[in-house]
């Protein structure tokens, strides 16, 4: 009778030791930070619930995917002849850039293919961005680009975004500056051409028609048509003064006479001062 007893408890102790390892294990599954889904490894923490449409099926279903580019992402044609950015057979929404397809890149918003959309584009597959023309990357296009008609400007070589481009670029016309690759339209000073010229840029823009002083970097240079001259060496009206430029910058260390049209003008310490004794004269 005791033997029975005995065994009736150890098949107990064995029932409640299986249900505990169990539940460990479950324990464990639920704290991963991943799950498998579409016999991928998906983490938890990239993951967003989003709405795709089955065109086989012609309802919409809820998946759980990245909220980015994932590996998979493909082209597909629907009925009539449409193309969508396609996951595992279903339109995929969440995602806005270029997809690879047929030995091309397509733009694709919204889970569609846009064949209006030109300019720059994000490419989840490598984190870079291009140059899409007519929903297509270009390749052969070097210039600049706008992204999502927003006015702002990159620089594109060879249908790349270019970070490290700083420099002059004409575009329809005029000549814009570039710095790092963006189109800075805040910007106002001097940018050095490849030419060897040093150009005054207002506003982004390098403006030809600007013969003036500009402060750059704490130096006061003179401008003519546009561009630093260098070999400028005589008197330069600026904001109802008149200054000394030697070499293309404010001789701020010069003080003595300066011959201007005939008249020998005395500079004290780069600026012509109408209060001197030997200005009042004049």
């Amino acid at each position: 009778m005791e033997k029975v007893k005995n065994g009736k408890t150890r098949r107990k102790l064995k029932i409640i030791s299986v249900v505990f390892s169990v539940a460990l294990v479950l324990a464990v599954l639920v704290s991963l930070p991943f799950i498998f889904e579409n016999n991928q490894l998906i983490f938890k923490d990239e993951q967003k619930t989003v709405t795709h449409k089955n065109e086989a099926e012609g309802e919409e279903q809820n998946q759980v995917s990245t909220a980015s580019y994932v590996e998979g992402l493909t082209l597909a044609r629907n009925e009539n002849g449409d193309w969508y950015c396609s996951l595992n057979g279903a339109i995929y929404t969440d995602y806005k850039g270029v997809v690879y397809y047929d030995n091309n890149w397509y733009f694709v918003e919204n889970g569609w293919l846009d064949w209006e959309y030109t300019g720059v584009a994000y490419s989840g597959f490598d984190g870079n961005w291009y140059f899409v023309e007519n929903g297509v990357l270009n390749w052969d296009y070097t210039g600049l680009a706008e992204k999502d008609y927003s006015n702002e400007w990159y620089y594109i070589k060879n249908g790349a975004l270019d970070w490290s481009f700083t420099g002059f670029t004409e575009f329809y016309g005029t000549t814009y500056y570039v710095i790092k690759g963006y189109l800075n339209w805040g910007f106002t000073g001097l940018g050095y051409h490849t030419d060897g010229e040093t150009y005054y840029v207002n506003a982004g823009v390098l403006d030809a028609s600007a013969t003036t002083l500009v402060n750059y970097k704490d130096v006061w240079y003179y401008i003519e048509n546009g561009r630093v001259n260098w070999h400028y060496d005589s008197l330069f009206s600026y904001e109802n003064n008149w200054y000394y430029v030697r070499g293309g910058t404010i001789a701020w260390d010069y003080t003595g006479y300066v011959y201007f049209y005939g008249v020998n003008y005395y500079i004290t310490g780069g600026w012509l001062d109408w209060n001197h004794e030997n200005n009042q004269n004049l």
